[in-house]
């Protein structure tokens, strides 16, 4: 997983200028393909916060941790990304690949990022987003009704998490277009919801908005 992601996560940490005092926070870290990156580049002395929702992978990480990079400073938390344990305005980074994952939850995450980041902080992820009338947007939506899902405009859609970002008071945000791809037409859509959807466009961005 860490160096199968290497590329996608570049640009993520490409938008981090982290000074030694600095505490960065790793929200939704999942298998860690941000997280041990970004302990391959940043300096050893910043201090980094982990936090995922699965107590398992958090051990996971950690055992990983301490057999590979042993010295380094890193804190691991379970809990839920939309309601974090933290006081305001405590980390002047927070990162995180792939935290479209959270789907109907999404807004939550990123508005408790506003809480928690530091004035003029920094909140760098990743997203990615297809085209309202694409098929594959509405089987997800449809896929997601039936599973109770009410709330999912912020995964799929870049009216939606853009105006969500804008919404919450960040000073500015700036978006880049990491990678375009077209859905390959001989995926079998009998497994469920995918994206890309077969012979559609799926865009992937890096939003870095400043707090």
């Amino acid at each position: 997983m860490i160096p199968r992601s290497r590329d996608s996560v570049a640009p993520i940490i490409g938008n981090l200028a982290v000074s030694e005092s600095d505490i960065v926070l790793d929200i939704c870290t999942g298998q860690g393909g941000l997280l041990f990156n970004i302990l391959d580049t940043l300096d050893k002395r910043i201090e980094i916060v982990s936090v995922d929702m699965s107590l398992t992978i958090q051990s996971h990480n950690r055992c990983y941790l301490l057999e590979n990079y042993g010295d380094r400073n890193v804190s691991f938390i379970s809990c839920d990304a939309a309601h974090t344990p933290f006081k305001h305005s405590v980390f002047s980074h927070v990162v995180s690949f792939a935290m479209g994952n959270m789907l109907d939850r999404m807004d939550l995450g990123v508005r408790e990022v506003a809480r928690i980041l530091r004035d003029r902080g920094t909140f760098v992820f990743n997203h990615m987003y297809v085209a309202e009338d694409s098929k594959g947007w509405g089987v997800l939506k449809d896929d997601m009704l039936q599973n109770g899902k009410d709330h999912f405009g912020f995964l799929g859609l870049e009216k939606d998490f853009v105006a969500l970002v804008d919404s919450i008071g960040f000073r500015n945000r700036t978006i880049q277009v990491t990678n375009e791809v077209i859905g390959d037409p001989d995926r079998d859509i009998e497994q469920g919801p995918i994206f890309p959807y077969p012979n559609e466009h799926l865009t992937e961005i890096v939003v870095k908005a400043v707090k």
